[in-house]
């Protein structure tokens, strides 16, 4: 009888933590983003020889402000990534009201050690955390919204 009770008290003390836990799967991203591509050699449009290009579009109430992102690309002849790390952290500074839509080109000259000499593919892209302009600040620890090949 002692054992028995035993197992109960312990049943109910793990059915009481899994329905303490909150599990928020409401949490969608505030943002939409199209595929990221690498643009070479277009320095006549974007003053850059190499660089990282997405739309984005605010789909959250409020003014997005700055945005922080994850990335990792390669070379597609050879398979070979293009910047010294293979994941590279930046914050881009954003002013994107509700609603709206924003080309972001970002300059890939200072990550990269020479120009890719083909087509780059980006294998991995997430945007980590969106700041808005009130001071809260969406966050994807997970990476589960990330752009990924595999």
């Amino acid at each position: 009888m002692n054992k028995r009770y035993r197992v109960f008290i312990f049943c109910c003390f793990v059915l009481m933590l899994f329905l303490s836990c909150t599990f928020d799967f409401g949490n969608l991203p505030p943002y939409c983003i199209s595929s990221p591509h690498i643009i070479l050699n277009n320095e006549d449009v974007f003053d850059s020889s190499c660089g990282l290009f997405f739309n984005l579009k605010n789909t959250d109430a409020k003014t997005i402000a700055k945005i922080n992102l994850v990335f990792s690309a390669y070379e597609s002849s050879n398979k070979k990534p293009i910047t010294t790390k293979y994941l590279n952290e930046m914050s881009v500074p954003v002013f994107l009201p509700h609603g709206e839509s924003l080309e972001v080109f970002i300059d890939l000259e200072p990550f990269i050690f020479k120009i890719p000499d083909s087509d780059c593919i980006v294998d991995f892209f997430c945007i980590k955390e969106v700041v808005f302009s009130n001071g809260d600040v969406w966050k994807d620890i997970f990476y589960s919204y990330a752009y990924s090949l595999e």
